[in-house]
């Protein structure tokens, strides 16, 4: 009889009255009895209904009050993992995240495998984003990555990445970014930008080995990029590898030609190779603010290079006519390097009549103002005034 009246008054959408008939019938039966479990998830039907009913009429701390009702009175019930992200939904609706987070913490610890648990933890991450968490929203979407479309994995790992460095992060943000140019390497561009700003975290942190590895990986990315290749990927790409060309031009220019020369003559020479190489590459990309970089740096080193065999140390052991030829064979030597020197600065003051000049241009004219001062010193201002800069 009291399961009849009961259901009677579930089907009215009496669940007030049903929930009431429901613990009664609850009452008479042993705890061995199997249809008692059945009575429990009944009573958790009926305090669920009175929480939506409460729900859809606005009134939602209400409904809050039943959901809670229902964990607190029927814990094991099946509906239970329901109820605490209703709860969760419902602060949301009134805008109350705080509250949220705790319920939606609760589930994500307690039901991990449930079926809503993608929606769980979506909600997270937007909550400690509204709460202004961004580590902590960071956290939270790394764990739902694996679960989007290759497009929204894309928007989410740059939105990870972001969030860590925001948070102050940075070790994390480097990864991240990294993270995202290693799982989509095309679109070329966007991975690109991602390598740069692990690259920039690194120079902030001090650490210039990991900025110059993003670098050197830019590079490679633009360089194999083909037709994904733009104006953004060439110009990093040729920043890159003009910078990862200075440390060869300062190791070349620390050694002097001094005794024991003939060693320290083969290191220099060696070195500054290394240099035109890696300037050479920079070069290459055409990107014009570092081929004049370039082009000056390698036209410097081949002046520089003829000047410091002429100051050389002579060897001591040398008699005034072998010193003689000496001097002569010093001369030949250095000759050529201070032609090509004056060719590269020459071919870069050119691209002024292209329209183009920049700091490189203006330190070429210099340096062919000292090089050749019967030609270039009287018209470095007419040159200059006759370009407008760029």
């Amino acid at each position: 009889a009291l399961v009849v009246l009961a259901n009677t008054q579930f089907e009215q959408e009496k669940y007030e009255v049903a929930e009431l008939f429901y613990e009664e019938l609850q009452g008479i039966l042993n705890n061995s009895d199997p249809f008692k479990k059945e009575i429990e998830e009944r009573i958790a039907a009926c305090i669920y209904k009175q929480a939506e009913q409460f729900r859809n009429k606005g009134v939602m701390r209400s409904a809050i009050e039943q959901f809670q009702r229902l964990i607190k009175t029927v814990p094991n019930s099946s509906v239970r993992p329901i109820a605490e992200f209703d709860i969760a939904t419902t602060y949301i609706q009134i805008n109350e995240w705080e509250n949220a987070l705790k319920y939606l913490e609760t589930f994500k610890r307690e039901f991990p495998h449930h079926q809503l648990i993608k929606d769980v933890n979506e909600k997270i991450a937007i909550g400690y984003m509204k709460l202004e968490k961004p580590h902590e929203a960071a956290v939270a979407l790394e764990g739902i990555t694996k679960d989007m479309s290759p497009e929204a994995q894309r928007d989410a790992l740059t939105q990870i990445a972001g969030l860590y460095e925001k948070s102050g992060d940075l070790a994390k943000a480097a990864a991240s970014y990294m993270h995202y140019a290693d799982t989509f390497p095309s679109p070329l561009e966007p991975a690109v930008e991602a390598l740069y700003k692990a690259a920039l975290i690194y120079r902030k942190e001090g650490q210039e080995n990991n900025y110059f590895v993003q670098m050197e990986k830019i590079y490679q990315l633009d360089h194999d990029g083909g037709n994904e290749r733009t104006d953004r990927t060439r110009y990093l790409a040729a920043k890159g590898t003009f910078e990862l060309a200075e440390p060869h031009y300062q190791r070349y220019a620390e050694v002097k030609l001094v005794e024991p020369i003939r060693k320290n003559m083969e290191l220099k020479n060696a070195l500054m190779k290394h240099a035109l190489a890696a300037y050479n590459k920079a070069a290459e990309i055409g990107v014009a603010e570092f081929t004049t970089a370039a082009t000056y740096r390698i036209a410097d080193m081949y002046a520089d290079f003829s000047r410091k065999l002429m100051d050389s140390d002579r060897p001591a052991d040398l008699n005034a006519d072998e010193l003689e030829q000496y001097e002569s064979m010093l001369e030949e030597q250095s000759f050529p390097f201070e032609e090509k020197a004056i060719a590269l600065h020459e071919a870069n003051i050119k691209r002024m009549h292209d329209g183009l000049y920049n700091e490189w241009i203006a330190k070429s004219i210099t340096a062919l103002s000292k090089l050749m001062p019967a030609r270039y010193s009287r018209t470095e201002r007419h040159d200059i005034a006759a370009v407008t800069p760029q």
